[in-house]
């Protein structure tokens, strides 16, 4: 008789134990089927937070881009917006060496690229150009930092405006030091600035022709550097 009692309650445990087990199997795909809803689920972009007093602007370029928008703030920060997602990041880009400029590279069309000098964008979007500075196409930074490029820090300048700025900043001595070991040479770099002007070489060619770099190219072209060879 005790025998028999122990074997229905063993019975009876081991059914429980079974109901236990499958009333949990829905449970657990429940929980599974939720958390594939939420990974399916479009995560909310990322947004960059402005500075105080920073506004933006949009970026446009000569090719359309690939994957971004951009834009370029008054704080001297240039963003990337994907078009697909709507998330933001804030691109570091590049120092120059010698120059101590920064610049950022933007993915065009075609496997294209732009590389662009961050204070000059922030000088054409948010440095105003009065009537008296039409013919001053270089920016000054006014407290010597290179790496401020908020709008407030920049002044339109001539290039002998920027020469004798530099020159009071105590750089005149590094940068004639540093392009006395240039491979370049005053005639050099007049023959170089008269086939810029004429348009009829692509920077690559030149900067093969002359045993230079295409951003040293870009430099002169826009008075970095050699800003005293005139032609």
């Amino acid at each position: 008789m005790a025998k028999s009692k122990a074997k229905k309650t063993t019975t009876a445990a081991k059914a429980k134990t079974t109901r236990t087990k499958a009333a949990a199997k829905p449970k657990k795909a429940r929980k599974s089927r939720a958390k594939a809803n939420r990974s399916a689920e479009p995560k909310a972009p990322v947004k960059i937070k402005n500075l105080p007093g920073e506004k933006w602007k949009p970026l446009e370029f000569k090719a359309p881009t690939v994957k971004m928008t951009y834009d370029v703030s008054n704080q001297g920060r240039v963003r990337s917006t994907n078009k697909e997602t709507g998330s933001q990041t804030i691109l570091k880009g590049c120092i120059l060496k010698g120059c101590n400029l920064r610049t950022v590279r933007i993915g065009l069309k075609d496997n294209r690229s732009s590389s662009v000098y961050v204070h000059q964008i922030v000088g054409q979007h948010f440095v105003r150009k009065k009537k008296a500075d039409a013919n001053r196409n270089f920016l000054i930074h006014l407290d010597g930092d290179k790496l401020n490029n908020a709008s407030k820090n920049l002044k339109w300048a001539t290039r002998k405006e920027l020469w004798d700025f530099q020159v009071g900043l105590g750089l005149f001595d590094k940068f004639i030091s540093r392009e006395s070991n240039s491979k370049l040479t005053v005639a050099k770099v007049k023959q170089l600035k008269r086939m810029l002007k004429k348009g009829k070489h692509r920077k690559k060619d030149l900067a093969e022709k002359f045993g230079i770099t295409t951003m040293q190219v870009r430099r002169i072209e826009t008075g970095e550097n050699w800003s005293y060879v005139t032609i």
